[in-house]
């Protein structure tokens, strides 16, 4: 099982972060590796599924018309993280 410190993501609000285009590319393909590999599976509990679809979302909103820089995330994961963030909108959650 792949694990990934979400405080990490939840601190990135609190200061002024300057960070690369590479470093973007390793975060957010660290944070996709690790939503993929727990799909299904109920490891990463609501509010940490939660935290990184959200910022996915941010960084592919954000950084969708840049090429070059190539994030590791495709329309299926898109796909995948909305229909899975209207699921638990739905106050149902995942698990």
């Amino acid at each position: 099982m792949r694990s990934l410190d979400i405080d990490f993501l939840l601190q990135l609000t609190e200061e002024p972060q300057v960070v690369s285009g590479s470093e973007i590319q390793v975060l957010v393909s660290n944070v996709m590796t690790t939503l993929r590999d727990n799909r299904g599976v109920g490891r990463l509990s609501d509010h940490e599924v939660m935290t990184c679809n959200r910022f996915i979302l941010a960084m592919w909103f954000l950084f969708n018309g840049c090429y070059d820089l190539d994030l590791d995330v495709d329309s299926y994961d898109i796909d995948y993280i909305m229909e899975e963030n209207e699921y638990m909108r739905m106050g149902t959650g995942r698990n």
